[in-house]
């Protein structure tokens, strides 16, 4: 089925636009089609139909009027149609996919991920040393205690007392809590400032 819905949306989606139009968005199946219209094209006889699917709503991912993904939502008939508040709820995720879709995709490429100084506003935040911004920095790039050794040319005893100082000045006691500090989450970012 997923083959099909390909083949279906490339040829007659009524919102493949969205992706062209470097804008965010949510939307509604009904809010740009009646439910009969619809159930005249083939994209609904060839996917809607055989899964018993009535409704759509969907959200534009973009991040920097850039396109980085789409989501679409499908509901049977029994589940009714997407309301307002599905509608928001689902904008409500935008800035938390937008930032995490364009990280997967530059690969953890912390120059782009921590945009407009944010590398250097951490490092501000929690009085980071050089070194100690460094090594942040190559963490988020998802090298181990080894591999910044090697890196940097220095002992493994040297890499864990350097991260033993971030994670002091961070109030963490580990990696992943070091990480889950980092604006990864949308609640932690200024997306204002981006």
């Amino acid at each position: 089925m997923l083959d099909v819905w390909q083949e279906q949306t490339e040829k007659a989606d009524a919102y493949r636009w969205l992706l062209y139009s470097n804008t965010s968005a949510t939307f509604r199946e009904s809010a740009f089609r009646e439910e009969d219209k619809l159930k005249g094209t083939p994209i609904y006889q060839a996917f809607y139909e055989p899964n018993h699917l009535c409704y759509s709503a969907g959200l534009c991912i973009c991040f920097r009027e850039e396109p980085v993904g789409f989501l679409r939502l499908y509901r049977g008939k029994e589940k009714g149609e997407f309301t307002q508040r599905d509608l928001f709820a689902l904008s409500q995720l935008h800035k938390h996919l937008a930032y995490r879709l364009i990280y997967e995709a530059k690969r953890g490429d912390t120059r782009f991920f921590f945009a407009k100084g944010y590398h250097d506003k951490i490092c501000r935040q929690y009085n980071l040393t050089e070194r100690e911004g460094e090594m942040l920095d190559l963490a988020v790039h998802g090298m181990t205690n080894e591999e910044i050794a090697q890196k940097l040319n220095i002992s493994i005893h040297t890499v864990k007392k350097h991260f033993q100082s971030v994670y002091t000045k961070m109030n963490v006691h580990n990696r992943v809590q070091m990480v889950q500090n980092l604006p990864f989450a949308s609640d932690k970012i200024n997306f204002d400032e981006l």
